[in-house]
C-alpha cells in the first residue's frame, strides 16, 4: 500500500479542509443567529418603549427617565413619520420641538459607526437640524464638532473641502459624546420642559397646532 501514500495523504487533506468549512460554515450561521437575535431584542425593547410612550399625558412625561424619554417619544416620531408617502413633507411639518428631538435621535443612532456615517447616509432637511439640535442640546465645543462634519460633507459649501484627517478627528471627538449618553439624557430633559407640546402631539395624530417649545 505504499504505493498509495499520496492518496492517503490528499484524503486527509480534503477530510482537514472539509472540517475547516464546516467549522466556518458553523462560525457564519452562529453569526448570523447572534445578530438575528439581537436584532429581535432590539424591536422588543423599541415596541416596549413605544407602548410606555403612546399616548403618554404631560405628567407620564414629566415622570419619566430622561434617556428613556427620549427614545420613546423620538421613535413615535419616527413611526408616524415613516407611515407617509412624503416622509420629507411629514418631517417639515412637523413642530420644531419635534424636529430637534427626530433629528437628535437619528445623530445618536447613525453615528455609532462614526459621525461621519450620519452625514454619509442622510442628507437635508434631517442633517441641517441635526446641527441645530446639537447646538441645543450639547456643550459648544460637542455642537461645533457636528457643524463640522455638517459643513465639510455639504455640497453646496465651497468654503470647506471634504478632508478625511479632519473628518477622522471629527468622528473621534463625537465618539466620546455618544460614550456619555449626552444626547439622550440631554434630549429627554428638553421633552421634559416642553412636555405640554409633545403630550398633545402623542394625544393627537395630527400634533398640536402651536409652538410653545421651550429651549
Amino acid at each position: 500500500m505504499r504505493q498509495y501514500w499520496y492518496l492517503a495523504a490528499a484524503l486527509a487533506a480534503v477530510s482537514a479542509l472539509t472540517v475547516y468549512v464546516c467549522i466556518k460554515a458553523y462560525g457564519a450561521v452562529k453569526k448570523r443567529s447572534g445578530e438575528r437575535n439581537k436584532l429581535m431584542e432590539r424591536l422588543k425593547y423599541e415596541n416596549r418603549l413605544k407602548a410606555q410612550f403612546r399616548g403618554a399625558g404631560e405628567q407620564a412625561l414629566l415622570q419619566a427617565e430622561p434617556a428613556r424619554l427620549f427614545e420613546g417619544v423620538a421613535l413615535l416620531v419616527s413611526e408616524r413619520i415613516e407611515k407617509q408617502k412624503d416622509i420629507n413633507a411629514a418631517f417639515d411639518a412637523l413642530d420644531e420641538a419635534l424636529k430637534t428631538v427626530y433629528a437628535a435621535y437619528y445623530l445618536s443612532v447613525d453615528s455609532v459607526p462614526a459621525l461621519s456615517a450620519f452625514f454619509r447616509l442622510n442628507g437635508e432637511p434631517l442633517t441641517g437640524c441635526a446641527v441645530r439640535a446639537a447646538r441645543l442640546l450639547l456643550d459648544e465645543p460637542d455642537a461645533e464638532t457636528v457643524a463640522g462634519e455638517y459643513a465639510a460633507f455639504d455640497d453646496n459649501n465651497e468654503d470647506v473641502s471634504l478632508d478625511l484627517q479632519d473628518i477622522k478627528r471629527l468622528d473621534g471627538l463625537f465618539a466620546g459624546v455618544l460614550k456619555d449618553g449626552v444626547i439622550a439624557l440631554r434630549g429627554g430633559e428638553y421633552i421634559k420642559r416642553n412636555a405640554a407640546l409633545f403630550a398633545a402631539y402623542l394625544l393627537n395624530e395630527n400634533g398640536p397646532p402651536q409652538s410653545t417649545e421651550q429651549t
